[in-house]
């Protein structure tokens, strides 16, 4: 056990008789969050493309996922600590009162491969906005007791290893470089711990612990990419983890967005003996029929960028939610009808048809249907309700307003998403294994029907197929 003061965290949580479907309740310092659901991308301390006054719009933004390297560039952890804040007070100085919200702290940028090496046990090093930023034990924890997230992801090493095809050899070393990451995570956590219970510790950090700092919440890393035994190691790690010291509150899933969809469950099946008081993050993987998929096998929030980047690209989200209409279809089966996934803004049937030459921004505003019926995002809702001829003239001539309506949309659309499955998973329906499962299906039918190019400014997102 650790003599540290700890911020205050709980995690309550019921299980559907039958299955590993979860749901519960994260109470942090500030914030409380029902599960599951969506830990919100930041970048660079604010939610891409969404002010202020929009975010407090989005009321279900109450688990916020921070950079490491966006508090390390340019110092601002030390900023902080200058000013006597904490992260929360420094980037929300306008709105802390009025949106109770909690800061996860993670290594893995969601939106990319940001974590560079070298990695050897002992530090790992990640790409910032200002070069490489590395990372061991003792500027990990003085950047947590500088800016008091409420979580904090352990440091890791979590490299992109494809699985091979028909290739033994290629197996044999991507297997090898797979087991050489899980094991230098193992070292970084037990790192962390045994400083963490040294009481040496204020002197070790060399002024970065005060008296008046508290440790927040850890979570460890459960690496292993698609590799099943990996896994298991990994697995037996985190509960070692977890016997050494109670500052280990939960554990982040991470390597998923390298599992073929069809495997993802078999891969998670590990992770059914950790334990069980342990909050499950999965890391990257944000499709919607993935994360339908992994709430079947227990995973708690998901800290993905895959709203944000959809809207980067060109597209709305429109596909459907569970409610109790659909939830009905799919008690008789899987639809075989075509299912919208996403709006293409770019496609030539959504400018105005039959208008003049000159076409007013308040005729394209006004004239045409709005981005998806029923939507109560601010995006979608009069009197600023845009229409979906509107968000094409804006991509068609470059206007940085075509994705910041896109994002308000997307990310509204993803929190109702988690909305109606908490909904349903309350409910606690003897056939709701079934039902996500089909649900989960559809999505990815509907999903895999559309055309989708994650490709922004020639930049391609490999991330999330």
């Amino acid at each position: 056990m650790t003599s540290l003061a700890q911020m205050p965290f709980q995690f309550t949580y019921s299980t559907v008789p039958g299955s590993c479907i979860r749901s519960g309740l994260v109470k942090t310092a500030t914030s409380e969050v029902p599960t599951p659901a969506l830990i919100v991308p930041m970048t660079k301390g604010v939610i891409p493309h969404v002010t202020y006054d929009i975010q407090l719009k989005l009321p279900e933004s109450k688990m916020l996922g921070l950079l490491y390297t966006d508090l390390c560039d340019l110092d601002y952890d030390r900023i902080m600590r200058s000013q006597n804040k904490t992260a929360r007070e420094f980037l929300f100085p306008e709105i802390i009162a009025q949106q109770p919200n909690s800061l996860f702290l993670r290594i893995r940028d969601p939106s990319t491969t940001n974590i560079v090496g070298p990695a050897n046990g002992k530090q790992t090093a990640v790409q910032g906005g200002t070069g490489k930023v590395r990372i061991d034990s003792t500027s990990f924890l003085s950047t947590i007791f500088r800016t008091q997230p409420c979580i904090a992801s352990l440091p890791c090493d979590e490299p992109i290893v494809e699985e091979p095809v028909n290739d033994p050899e290629a197996e044999k070393k991507a297997l090898k470089r797979i087991r050489k990451s899980v094991m230098q995570t193992i070292g970084y956590g037990d790192q962390i711990i045994e400083m963490i219970k040294n009481p040496k510790l204020p002197e070790l950090l060399n002024g970065a612990l005060t008296p008046s700092d508290r440790l927040p919440a850890l979570f460890s890393v459960l690496e292993g990419g698609w590799s099943i035994d990996s896994r298991e190691h990994a697995v037996k790690h985190v509960n070692r983890l977890c016997d050494l010291s109670d500052a280990i509150k939960g554990t982040v899933v991470s390597g998923l967005d390298q599992v073929k969809p069809e495997n993802i469950s078999a891969v998670l099946a590990p992770t059914k003996v950790l334990k069980s008081d342990l909050v499950r993050v999965v890391s990257v993987l944000g499709t919607p029929d993935s994360i339908v998929t992994c709430i079947l096998n227990g995973m708690d929030l998901f800290d993905t960028s895959y709203p944000i980047q959809l809207a980067e690209c060109g597209y709305g989200l429109v596909f459907p939610l569970l409610t109790d209409a659909l939830y009905a279809a799919l008690q008789v089966g899987v639809p075989s009808y075509p299912i919208p996934f996403v709006i293409n803004f770019s496609l030539p049937q959504f400018q105005l048809q039959n208008t003049p030459f000159v076409t007013t921004a308040k005729q394209l505003f006004e004239e045409s249907a709005e981005l998806l019926q029923d939507c109560t995002c601010p995006a979608c809702t009069a009197p600023t309700g845009a229409s979906t001829a509107y968000i094409h003239h804006l991509i068609n001539t470059h206007e940085m307003n075509a994705v910041v309506l896109s994002s308000i949309h997307n990310l509204h659309h993803y929190q109702a998403f988690f909305t109606h499955l908490r909904a349903k998973i309350a409910e606690n329906k003897p056939d709701l294994p079934t039902i996500l499962l089909a649900y989960s299906q559809l999505l990815q039918k509907a999903r895999t029907s559309q055309e989708i190019v994650m490709n922004k400014l020639g930049k391609e997102y490999k991330n999330f197929e």
